[in-house]
């Protein structure tokens, strides 16, 4: 065989090795690639499952401080239940690990809330479940708005007794003169200074001419003239008196859809009992929710003229007993944070003390009241401070008839810490005219004077400022 050929079958033996080798060596590096990729592939895996993992676990350490954050919320804040809680955390997670924080330092208080969100538990409570969602539900649940000149605190004033009736010198100024002729300038300026200003509404707005029998004075107005309320800066009206059923069932069915309609709102009686014992009438201002409660004691003696509330009829809430009243202020007290009851009580002209408005005084703050501002005497009567709770036993008239009276303004300030000042401003009604009267004259010492003689524990001092005394140093 030629050598040429030798060396080219050598040669093509060469590189079909060389090409055998190779291919072997391309099917090992593949494999070894493959594996590499399997081990990675699978380090990649768990590597996430790891991570999943820790994840999950984190996300259920986080789960679980949370739900100790919301189960130590409940168990510090008989308010508050789990749903609530869900809510409060969803919408304020900031404030409510605040709140947190305070239960392991002990030093939660449920005004926490509101120094965190602006808002009391009551408030949040009412934005939870709804009630606050429109004007419509609010109103369906008595709950009313006010804007405070103030941020720091509400300013609630009260006054007396007042009537349209026109058989009398006030009213008669009033249609004659305007409301100049019924009350100074400068006491419309401190009506309306108040963030809620509060009235005892003694007669009835009614067209009827007929007058329930066995009373010596009866009193009605016409019902348009209920505009003069809001022309006063009245925000709220009791109608738990002994005149508001003067015209009979129809005349304070009329009074309470007068007062409806002209979106006044009022306490103290109802279309029934039920009604009646439902009409706790709220406001809502700084973040804080103040309840208003009235009834009336008087007549304490038969014959029952004022006829209370019953399952069918319309009347008012009575108080000769308390029971009635002490139910309205737990309930109250459970759905807002500050509680005042205006009582209509007492004998009339009589300045003392009664122990029977003391009783029922005693009563309501046990029940839960935080204030409590009377009326019916006709004159003023003292102050009282029952555990730390202030009574007002009687603001007098402050427009109701011809005579010389003297009145006042009462003005709290109040906090979700309760009530900062209480404050006197004396008034004197005269000829049908109340003006309020300027410190250091005649008339405000005298008021001032009247209402430190008659007080139990409680001092007034030249700016009529009232602070509780403890009367066990002065013995």
């Amino acid at each position: 065989m030629k050598k040429w050929l030798v060396a080219f079958i050598i040669e093509i033996v060469l590189c079909g090795a060389l090409l055998g080798g190779f291919y072997i060596y391309k099917q090992h590096y593949a494999k070894e690639q493959e594996q590499k990729a399997i081990v990675a592939r699978q380090e990649l895996e768990r590597k996430q499952g790891e991570q999943k993992k820790r994840e999950l676990e984190a996300k259920a350490e986080e789960e679980n401080r949370v739900q100790k954050v919301k189960n130590d919320i409940v168990a510090s804040c008989d308010r508050i239940d789990a749903e609530f809680a869900d809510w409060l955390y969803e919408n304020y997670q900031e404030a409510s690990e605040v709140m947190v924080a305070a239960i392991g330092a002990n030093t939660y208080e449920d005004k926490l809330w509101h120094e965190e969100t602006g808002k009391s538990i009551s408030v949040l409570r009412d934005e939870y479940s709804g009630v606050m969602d429109s004007e419509e539900i609010m109103r369906e649940n008595s709950i009313y708005t006010k804007d405070s000149a103030s941020r720091e605190y509400a300013s609630l004033s009260f006054a007396g007794d007042i009537s349209f009736s026109h058989h009398y010198t006030p009213a008669q100024n009033y249609t004659n003169l305007g409301i100049n002729g019924a009350f100074s300038e400068g006491l419309q300026q401190t009506m309306k200074e108040a963030d809620i200003f509060m009235l005892n509404n003694e007669f009835c707005y009614t067209n009827s001419n007929t007058p329930i029998s066995g009373k010596t004075y009866t009193f009605r107005a016409a019902p348009e003239l209920v505009s003069r309320l809001d022309e006063m800066g009245v925000d709220i009206v009791s109608i738990a008196n002994n005149h508001t059923y003067d015209y009979g069932e129809q005349g304070i069915i009329d009074t309470m859809n007068t007062l409806r309609d002209a979106g006044v709102p009022y306490v103290g009686a109802g279309v029934n009992l039920e009604d009646a014992k439902n009409n706790i009438v709220y406001f809502v201002i700084n973040g804080m929710k103040i309840a208003y409660i009235a009834a009336t004691q008087v007549e304490r003696d038969l014959p029952i003229l004022t006829q209370p509330a019953t399952e069918t009829s319309a009347g008012v809430i009575r108080c000769f007993e308390p029971e009635l009243v002490c139910e309205m202020i737990e309930v109250a007290e459970a759905n807002s944070d500050f509680v005042i009851v205006y009582p209509h009580w007492g004998t009339e002209l009589v300045k003392e003390i009664q122990a029977d408005q003391q009783a029922l005084a005693y009563a309501f703050i046990d029940a839960g009241a935080d204030a409590i501002v009377g009326g019916h005497p006709h004159c003023l009567q003292g102050i009282e401070y029952y555990n730390g709770v202030p009574i007002f036993y009687s603001m007098s008239n402050f427009s109701f008839s011809s005579k010389v009276k003297n009145s006042c303004v009462l003005n709290l300030q109040v906090t979700m810490d309760g009530i900062e000042s209480a404050r006197y401003l004396p008034c004197r009604e005269s000829n049908g005219m109340t003006y309020q009267c300027d410190k250091g004259a005649t008339d405000y010492t005298e008021i001032i004077g009247i209402l430190n003689r008659y007080s139990v524990n409680a001092s007034i001092d030249e700016d009529g400022y009232v602070t509780e005394v403890d009367v066990t140093l002065e013995n």
